[in-house]
């Protein structure tokens, strides 16, 4: 006796075409897995004809009277572009006056009044609307470099100090 295991899928035929179909030979639906292409027309494709442009006196950039603006998508109403962003050259200056007296604590003579000048500028420069991060960021740096520089200065008055009344 043989210890074969019988395959299971022996009795399953491979899929046949019904010998009796309810069809016509010439109309039996396809068996491509494609939809029907469409009819080839017997005129050539004509590219559609353009209308005439309207010129109008207006200059450019500005719309021509009558007609609205475009509508942004999803229906928000559009938000005009600040037209003058005050404030944005004194926002790069706090920025720069404030890395530069990050290094020029040290000399209290430098350090105070270029941290100062950097808070100004800064804080001025707050009122830009596309460099108000710029800024931010100027006035946090010239404060810490003004408390650095004071903090330096007092260090230097107290060791003179030191000196001087021989202790």
């Amino acid at each position: 006796m043989s210890n074969q295991i019988p395959d299971p899928y022996s009795q399953y035929q491979p899929y046949q075409e019904p010998q009796n179909s309810p069809y016509p030979a010439d109309q039996a639906p396809s068996t491509s897995p494609y939809p029907p292409s469409e009819p080839v027309p017997a005129v050539p494709y004509q590219q559609p004809q353009y209308q005439e442009a309207s010129y109008t006196n207006a200059p450019y950039g500005a719309p021509a009277q009558g007609l609205y603006m475009p509508q942004s998508p999803y229906g928000y109403p559009q938000q005009p572009m600040p037209q003058n962003d005050q404030g944005s050259g004194q926002a790069l200056a706090g920025l720069v006056l404030s890395i530069i007296s990050m290094i020029a604590w040290l000399f209290p003579l430098a350090g105070v009044p270029l941290a100062i000048l950097g808070i100004i500028f800064s804080a001025l420069g707050r009122r830009s609307f596309s460099r108000k991060t710029m800024a931010t960021v100027g006035l946090v740096l010239s404060i810490i470099a003004l408390v650095l520089a004071l903090g330096n200065a007092a260090l230097g008055a107290y060791l003179v100090y030191q000196q001087l009344s021989g202790y």
